[in-house]
């Protein structure tokens, strides 16, 4: 790796992040995974990736990985210092879990959805490899897929028709920073089900099912728009040359904006009513440095 200005030797090999729940196949002894980006550099092949385990040994069945060389850390982001990545990533994590699905003709799929707004399949069967991969965004990037979607066999769904974010960072002096992140997004798709368990299926049933035979849609309901505004305030107090303390403090939802969520079960009393939604929160504290 390298030194940095105080002698510090500056590792590398951080390895990945797994920021969701695994995808089991219990048929074949497999766990899969999709991960995060690196924390240092170079990243390791196996950031960005999709990932196969034994089920039985923790061994690593396969990998591949779908975005090379995507080393990133939030501080690096805000305030780039001599210790981060010298190029820094454009953070393309996987943050849903994989979907396994089966296809008509027998054949099995894994979808990843990535936050580039690219969704990846690949065939479990053959090692990982690479089937397609679909941008759901006009341009790569402007738009993330932080959750997870649905599928059938005839096709994928990952729905946020549109998401705006902008943010900055204002150096005002004497050491006070103030930064600020505003998120828009239209509505997201959301699983809908009529509840309960006509079919007996148990716990690992959809309850989609209807008194009447017919069949709830899959992510038919869409949830209202969100629209976010999050501030940062930070000042910096110094201790001679090496020391320094920041007391830091934090608003998200800073204009307390709702941002609901509807109740999607058919049967539920309150079935297209808003059941959920955010509040201001604020957060304080200190970071030393030395």
């Amino acid at each position: 790796m390298r030194k940095n200005s105080r002698g510090t030797q500056l590792w590398t090999g951080s390895g990945a992040a797994i920021w969701h729940a695994p995808t089991i196949d219990p048929r074949h002894r497999a766990i899969y995974v999709a991960t995060g980006d690196a924390y240092t550099e170079p990243a390791h092949p196996i950031t960005d990736a999709v990932m196969a385990i034994h089920m039985d040994t923790g061994k690593v069945l396969w990998s591949v990985q779908d975005y090379e060389n995507d080393a990133w850390l939030v501080g690096c982001a805000q305030e780039p210092n001599e210790n981060c990545p010298k190029d820094l990533g454009p953070d393309y994590d996987f943050g849903a879990s994989p979907i396994l699905q089966s296809l008509p003709d027998g054949r099995r799929v894994l979808l990843a959805g990535q936050k580039s707004g690219l969704i990846f399949a690949h065939d479990p069967g053959r090692q990982g490899a690479l089937l397609w991969k679909a941008a759901l965004v006009e341009k790569v990037g402007e738009s993330e897929i932080l959750f997870g979607g649905a599928a059938d066999q005839g096709a994928a769904y990952f729905d946020q028709r549109s998401r705006a974010v902008a943010n900055g960072i204002w150096q005002v002096g004497r050491g006070f920073q103030i930064s600020g992140l505003h998120i828009w997004g239209s509505g997201e798709r959301s699983n809908t089900s009529y509840g309960g368990d006509l079919r007996n299926l148990g716990a690992g049933g959809s309850a989609r099912l209807r008194p009447d035979g017919t069949i709830v849609p899959r992510n038919s309901f869409v949830q209202p728009d969100t629209n976010r505004t999050d501030v940062r305030f930070q000042q910096r107090i110094p201790f001679g040359d090496r020391v320094a303390i920041d007391a830091i403090a934090e608003v998200f939802n800073t204009f307390n904006r709702p941002n609901w969520n509807v109740e999607t079960e058919e049967s539920a009393r309150d079935f297209g009513e808003r059941v959920s939604g955010q509040n201001r929160t604020m957060q304080f504290g200190f970071r030393l440095t030395f």
